[in-house]
């Protein structure tokens, strides 16, 4: 592999806010703190609602058969935080599609993945989430009734409890 697709990759990182370069010393991790927390949330809780309901407006019959896949994945609770954290990011990544604007999908997965960067970082002093499948549950069902309302207030309750159990943890 050369060094162009490394470079942009890193770039891309960068872009992010996933790495931090410094010129000359090197290129590291970016920090995980309280205040990354908030403001990633701060952003979450304002575009995770408005995703939602787009989603039950503009899901079609393709994305209810997904949808319904999903919903029996929800049916095993997750065996571990690993499989729950993919779970909840693919439950996510539907409703981001599911919203039908891929700049809205583009920039909450973004944020998505910082949250799950910081869910990683907590993993080994979190207590066991309280409920994400039903709130997921929840959420997809709100979506497949087709009732917008209900799926901004899921989805909107989904994120500001992910922020109070990380908050806690860190």
């Amino acid at each position: 592999m050369g060094r162009t697709p490394v470079r942009e990759a890193l770039r891309r990182l960068a872009l992010e806010g996933l790495i931090v370069v410094y010129p000359r010393r090197g290129t590291f991790a970016s920090s995980v703190n309280i205040t990354s927390l908030s403001d990633i949330s701060d952003v979450r809780a304002q575009l995770e609602p408005h995703a939602a309901a787009r989603a039950a407006r503009l899901a079609d019959a393709g994305d209810r058969a997904e949808l319904r896949g999903l919903l029996a994945e929800l049916e095993d609770e997750p065996s571990s935080q690993t499989a729950l954290i993919e779970l909840d990011a693919r439950v996510h990544r539907f409703v981001h599609r599911c919203s039908r604007n891929p700049y809205l999908a583009r920039d909450l997965d973004r944020y998505l993945n910082m949250s799950i960067r910081i869910w990683y970082v907590t993993f080994d002093r979190l207590p066991p989430m309280r409920d994400p499948v039903g709130e997921h549950r929840a959420l997809l069902q709100a979506i497949a009734d087709g009732d917008p309302e209900a799926a901004r207030r899921v989805a909107l309750e989904h994120v500001l409890s992910f922020a109070r159990q990380m908050r806690a943890a860190l």
